[in-house]
Formats: structure tokens, sequence, C-alpha cells
């Protein structure tokens, strides 16, 4: 640690370049706190919305198996079994493919753990393997994948076009449209009332999983068709909002790591 070197810029200008820096850790702090209130705020909209909807109604207490308390929802909301508002419930296939350098994307659990999925870090099968595959278990775009081995209940929407294939620690959801608001669908999946199911219906051994008949009892609030749209729509605006956030505090974390760079180097120099 003694022969460490350290640039030492006249101290007038150590003391400019401290609040430099200073300046913008004040700015990636804030970002966070906001991101944090946000995250909380969303957090209260689902426990709240999923429970009253979007307007004053009569309220009613219904059981619920894997519930450790009773749920209540407005009296013109009905539930239903998973099963019940899709036409497929299937998970990816249960042997491991041969990999190959490029290809069809094979995504597994860890690919949808992100927002958006990195295509650039995915595992690859050959075409011929995939059109195999897609017989039993043929994602589309609109369809929904959950998680369910190893780290359960993440939600991901195919928004997506290209042609992939999955594992067996995905589950693939297609729904009716009719019935189920696909966005809907995806924040309530990740509400806690279905989080508490997945939990309670899990068996846990070495890797926790959670198999294709439980995910199709899984218990679903059905509001009128316009109510899940309308409660869609306001927890993606709250989506929309963090999303900039996060936009906005990577850039000023790549903005203090480019001052640093170039302040603590003597490449720029600052006036004093």
């Amino acid at each position: 640690m003694r022969k460490i070197k350290i640039p030492l810029p006249p101290l007038p200008e150590q003391e400019k370049i401290a609040s430099i820096l200073s300046k913008v850790d004040e700015q990636i702090e804030e970002t966070e706190r906001i991101i944090e209130k946000t995250e909380l705020l969303k957090k209260g909209l689902m426990q709240k919305l999923f429970v009253y909807g979007t307007e004053n109604k009569k309220l009613k207490e219904i059981d619920v198996k894997y519930s450790p308390k009773k749920w209540i929802i407005p009296e013109n909301w009905t539930t239903k079994q998973l099963e019940e508002i899709t036409y497929k419930i299937t998970d990816g296939t249960h042997l491991t493919p041969k990999y190959t350098d490029k290809g069809i994307p094979f995504l597994r659990v860890k690919d949808i753990h992100s927002d958006s999925i990195d295509w650039s870090s995915v595992k690859y099968i050959s075409k011929k393997e995939h059109n195999e595959l897609i017989k039993r278990c043929n994602p589309k775009r609109g369809d929904i994948l959950l998680s369910k081995n190893g780290t359960i209940g993440i939600p991901k929407i195919v928004d997506w076009d290209r042609e992939f294939s999955i594992f067996v620690s995905l589950c693939l959801i297609k729904v009716k449209s009719k019935i189920i608001n696909i966005n809907y669908l995806y924040y309530l999946l990740k509400s806690d009332m279905i989080f508490n199911q997945y939990l309670l219906r899990s068996k846990t051994g070495t890797v926790t999983n959670l198999h294709i008949e439980e995910i199709k009892n899984l218990t679903i609030i059905i509001p009128p068709l316009p109510e899940q749209e309308k409660i869609a729509s306001i927890l993606s605006k709250v989506d929309t909002q963090l999303q900039d956030n996060h936009n906005y505090l990577n850039k000023l974390e790549e903005l203090k790591k480019g001052l640093m760079q170039d302040l603590l180097t003597g490449k720029v120099r600052v006036c004093v």
C-alpha cells in the first residue's frame, strides 16, 4: 500500500475535482431514493388495485386454497383457476439439448430475470432440434413465460417475434384473450396474493420446484375485462417511470466513471 503512487494536483484543484464528483454522487443517491419510493408506490398500488379495483364497489370475502387468509375483492369480480382462462399450460423440454454456437435461442430461468433479454448471452440449439421441441411447446408473441424451477414465480410476456425454445425450468402460458388481458395477468402473477400460492404450492428440496399441475390450479381473480385493462395501464405507467429512472441512474454512473477517469488522471484539468 505504501508503494502505491497517488496523483497530486494542486490542493485547490483537488477540492474542485472532489466537488464535481460529490455533486454526481448526490444525484446518484437522489435517483436511488426516487427508485426506492417508486417501488414502494408500485407495491402499494398492486395491493390496492387487486383488492379494491379502480372504483369504489361493494366488497366480498372468499376462501382461497393455499391462502393463509380470506381474500377481499369487489362483488362483481370472479375467481377461476389459471387453466380455465388459458388454452395451454406446459413446460419446456426435460432433456438438456445439445448446445450450438449459433442457431435458435434456448431460454432458461436466468434469461428472463431482466426487463429485456440479452440475446447475446443466451444458449443456442440447432434448427432441427428446435423443430422437434416446438411440437409440444411452441412459444409465440403474446404468451407468458413463468419460472418454475430454482427461482420461481418470475413472469415474462413474450413481446418479440423471433423463434426460440425453452427449458423445463420455464412454463409456457397461452391465454384466452377474451377472458383475460395479458398485461393484467402479468402483473397479477407478480402480486403477493399469487406469490404466496407459489410458495405454498411449491416443492422444496435441493431446488425449489413449482409443478405444472400446481400452476394450472393457481387461483386467479377476474375483474371485468375493461377494468383489467385499466389496472394494467396504471401499473404499466409506474413501470415506465421506474425504467426511466433506472436509465437515468445508469447514465449518471457512466458519467461518474468517465469523470473519474478524466479528472483523477489529469487527462482533463479543471480551472480553479
